[in-house]
């Protein structure tokens, strides 16, 4: 294996890594979102007038 392909293998590993982790923290809260959305929670600007019938 040369230096290069070494390397790019060490970085491949590492960015995979990181990826794990990142998707850890970024689906902790799931649960929490899923009920909120359920209990008719609503992240839109009232100003907007997006969640409103016509």
């Amino acid at each position: 294996m040369t230096d290069t392909s070494l390397r790019n293998d060490l970085l491949h590993e590492e960015t995979w890594l990181s990826w794990n982790e990142a998707t850890k923290a970024h689906t902790s809260h799931k649960g929490e979102q899923v009920k909120f959305f359920r209990d008719r929670g609503n992240t839109l600007f009232p100003e907007a007038g997006l969640g409103k019938e016509i």
